[in-house]
C-alpha cells in the first residue's frame, strides 16, 4: 500500500475478511475499507488485485471461494496472489474466469531474493537466476 501511494493511485480499496482488521490497516496506510462480502454486492472496478491472505486453495476456504465466484470484476489488468505453490488456486481461477492476467508470490519472492542477495554481497543478479532455482 505504501508504494500505491507513493504513485499518488488515485484509490486503493482495502477488502478483509476481519472488519477491525481491515478499518486499522487503512488508518494507518490509507485507503477505503470494505468488507469481503460487500465486494461481491456489486461490480467492482479496479485496475489491480492483490491477495495478502493466507488463502489461495478452496480447501483453506470454502466460504472466500464461494464469495470470489461471485465477485464480478471490471477493468482489471492483473490478479497478484502473495501465495504460490497451490495446486488449485482460486485467484488464479478468478483471474481466468474473467479474462484478467494472473501472478503469484514467486515472482515476488525472487524479487525480494534478489534485493536480499544484492544487500549482503554487492552483487546484482536478476531475479530470473532465482526463479530457476526454486521453481520445479
Amino acid at each position: 500500500m505504501f508504494v500505491l501511494n507513493w504513485l499518488r493511485t488515485q484509490s486503493i480499496i482495502v477488502a478483509g475478511r476481519n472488519e477491525n482488521k481491515t478499518l486499522q490497516m487503512v488508518s494507518r496506510f490509507g485507503g477505503e475499507a470494505k468488507t469481503l462480502k460487500s465486494m461481491s454486492e456489486q461490480p467492482i472496478n479496479v485496475d489491480l488485485i492483490v491477495n495478502a491472505t493466507s488463502v489461495s486453495s478452496p480447501n483453506e476456504s470454502v466460504e472466500m471461494a464461494t464469495l470470489l465466484e461471485s465477485i464480478e470484476v471490471k477493468g482489471c489488468e492483473l490478479v497478484l496472489d502473495l501465495n504460490y505453490g497451490r495446486r488449485q488456486n482460486m485467484w488464479q481461477d478468478m483471474a481466468k474466469r474473467n479474462n484478467i492476467a494472473f501472478m503469484d508470490g514467486l515472482s515476488t519472492l525472487a524479487c525480494q531474493a534478489r534485493r536480499t542477495f544484492a544487500l549482503w554481497t554487492g552483487m546484482q543478479v536478476p531475479p530470473e537466476e532465482f526463479l530457476k532455482v526454486i521453481q520445479p
